[in-house]
């Protein structure tokens, strides 16, 4: 297997920052919560990462095995045993592959039986030594274990929305999503939820926003609230037009750290981007291009934040459509530690500009990156380290 490597190359000024020293920054404490008020400029412009490709996993194999081949796969996740867990919501099926990228089995199906799916497996997620995979159609969760066997449903009473499930500290949470008529609109509520054990109801609510329609028309990314969680902290961003709101919550779900930093706003120019439009009638919908709705003169924004991880040293990275243009290379990415902005960093072999969808083509497991190359039919394999410490 042929290997290749190259490094992040960032650039800046320096900035002597520490959300928790006299600096430059601002660093204020409202009612128990430290607010970290960051600047445009980089406090560790030297800090990056290098990557190093560690392998390949083929939409196909080839042959014309429908048990094997998948594509437009919509979630990656690993197991404690490092075995990979691949989301085909095209072929309603969980693909499983050995540490070394080889094919091992899939699960799920198509149908309303036991195990399987409406549509399709949308996200996934490891715990409890079980898989968890939501269904795009009915917003079902089916569990399994690593070997592909059902064990049960969760209850459709709690509808996952699109960011799925995340465990943090031995517990599971939840992104869930109810709509309610209003006047001619409808009000989304999205919240992330602690689910009991048996994963039938939720215990308590940690977040929670309402976003209005207009014309009937979300933009598609104002439609979930995108999460992340370290060893020590989970992470929830708050949609936003001009600035990152992160919400730090500890083992105990209680807030204490917001990071804060402004930008300014893109607007997005493309008739082809992807909203949700609700039927006039009734709380259903479906994905649309703009351009057949009625919001096809309406001006959009890129969102602030469009996605979030935590690496395997803590670190969480935000993605930000403000250095992302359609017409440049590599994927742009705010990096922070303990609520100080680092760096932006680059990650070269990532290609698309689709920030009005909602599905990721980036995953992090552990010391791992893996990117869905649509391109080329495959889903690369990423280990990377820190440089410039």
């Amino acid at each position: 297997m042929k290997i290749r490597m190259f490094t992040v190359v960032l650039t800046g000024l320096i900035m002597l920052v520490s959300c928790g020293k006299k600096t430059d920054q601002v660093v204020t404490e409202v009612n128990g919560v430290t607010v970290c008020n960051n600047s445009a400029v980089p406090s560790a412009p030297e800090f990056g990462y290098e990557f190093t490709e560690d392998g390949v996993i083929s939409f196909s194999d080839g042959q014309n095995n429908e048990l094997r081949n998948f594509r437009q796969p919509t979630a990656v996740i690993e197991d404690r045993d490092g075995n990979i867990y691949v989301a085909g919501s095209m072929i309603a099926r969980v693909l499983k592959f050995s540490p070394d990228y080889k094919f091992i089995s899939s699960f799920g199906g198509k149908g309303v039986g036991p195990g399987e799916f409406r549509g399709g497996p949308a996200s996934l997620t490891y715990f409890g030594g079980n898989i968890l995979a939501t269904c795009w159609n009915t917003t079902e969760t089916n569990i399994y274990d690593t070997e592909g066997k059902f064990i049960k449903k969760i209850p459709p009473k709690i509808s996952s929305g699109f960011s799925g499930q995340l465990p943090f500290n031995g517990r599971m949470l939840m992104n869930t999503e109810s709509r309610k008529a209003d006047d001619t609109e409808v009000i989304l509520t999205t919240s992330i939820a602690l689910i009991d054990s048996n994963f039938e109801n939720i215990e308590r609510t940690i977040y929670s926003k309402d976003t209005r329609t207009s014309m009937r028309v979300f933009r598609v990314s104002d439609m979930y609230v995108r999460y992340a969680a370290g060893k020590d902290m989970l992470y929830v961003g708050d949609v936003s037009e001009d600035s990152y709101k992160i919400f730090g919550y500890d083992k105990d779900f209680n807030k204490v750290t917001e990071i804060r930093k402004k930008y300014r706003s893109e607007i997005e120019p493309d008739s082809m981007a992807a909203v949700y439009m609700f039927n006039p009638d009734n709380l259903g919908g479906s994905f649309y291009r703009k351009f057949k709705t009625p919001a096809k003169n309406r001006t959009l924004k890129y969102k602030a934040i469009n996605n979030m991880y935590v690496d395997a040293n803590g670190r969480l990275w935000v993605v930000s459509p403000t250095n992302n243009k359609k017409d440049q290379e590599g994927l742009s990415v705010d990096i922070f530690e303990n609520g100080v902005y680092l760096n932006t960093i680059r990650l070269p072999f990532i290609k698309s500009k689709d920030f009005s969808f909602v599905y990721s083509e980036l995953f992090m497991r552990g010391g791992k990156l893996f990117y869905v190359d649509q391109d080329n039919q495959c889903i690369r394999v990423y280990k990377y380290r820190e440089k410039g410490i």
